[in-house]
């Protein structure tokens, strides 16, 4: 299995990437990147591959993910018309906003704990999932006010630990680019898979 180093740019005026119901179901996209990513995805029943972790989930499912743990597209193989919404954030925010304000600390922790990937479930999963349904109609400054209620919510709930805690190394692999609506993807840059070492929590 070959792995891709998916390169993430993100709008100059906003902290994050935000991708409103991105389709990826007929391409099995194996990858990693830098920033944390938070998906959503409802109306289906898929496959949640997570580091060294695989499961199956059950018409919806949201998950934090670690910065460069290896992840499969939640969508890939789907058939049935299904919502979904991918957001990125960078590992820099984390660092010099989420650890810099005391206020952030608990979403601080909830991020250090991602490096396993996190499930989330019940009425968190569903209630955070239609906010994030609803993050693509507000304009910038609300809207990254949303992020963080999500964030704040997602740090007190219930979780899961998902997958292994061992990343990759970018420098490993080539940048792949990715456009403005979702992803770009090429046959370069790849890597061996079986031979990265995961473990479980």
């Amino acid at each position: 299995m070959n792995i891709q180093l998916e390169h993430i740019a993100t709008d100059a005026s906003s902290s994050f990437r935000l991708l409103h119901n991105p389709r990826l179901n007929d391409l099995f996209y194996w990858h990693f990147h830098p920033e944390y990513e938070l998906v959503y995805i409802e109306g289906a029943n898929g496959t949640r591959h997570v580091g060294d972790h695989i499961s199956a989930y059950q018409e919806s499912d949201l998950v934090l993910i670690g910065s460069n743990i290896p992840h499969l597209n939640f969508d890939y193989g789907i058939k049935t018309d299904y919502n979904k919404e991918v957001l990125h954030l960078s590992p820099n925010f984390k660092n010099t906003v989420f650890k810099e304000i005391p206020e952030l600390q608990k979403i601080l922790r909830l991020f250090d704990r991602s490096q396993h990937g996190i499930a989330f479930k019940g009425g968190t999963k569903t209630e955070e999932g239609h906010r994030l349904k609803q993050l693509h109609l507000l304009k910038p400054f609300p809207q990254f006010l949303e992020v963080l209620h999500i964030f704040q919510i997602l740090a007190g709930s219930e979780v899961r630990a998902v997958g292994g805690n061992v990343g990759i190394e970018p420098h490993s692999v080539s940048l792949l680019p990715a456009h403005q609506a979702g992803y770009a993807f090429a046959s370069r840059g790849t890597l061996d898979f079986p031979r990265i070492s995961l473990a479980f929590e």
